[in-house]
């Protein structure tokens, strides 16, 4: 069962799962890194609660052109 209440306490073994996941998840996806690291600053910072309850949304990546193929004649 997934617990959607942000007041809800999590047991030790919850959180350290929830850290071992996000610790291997943050080495190997460099999208969710970037997803977590504004709640992380936030935090810090102790602004957590300003952040929108969605989280940051990372930057969009802007689309690159393919290369335009060279016609020898």
């Amino acid at each position: 069962m997934t617990t959607t209440d942000p007041s809800a306490s999590l047991s030790f073994f919850a959180r350290f799962w929830l850290a071992w996941l996000c610790f291997w998840r943050c080495l190997v996806s460099r999208d969710f890194a970037r997803a977590v690291l504004p709640a992380s600053r936030a935090y810090d910072a102790g602004t957590l609660a300003q952040l929108p309850a969605g989280g940051a949304e990372p930057a969009p990546r802007p689309q690159q052109e393919a290369p335009k193929p060279v016609v020898v004649k």
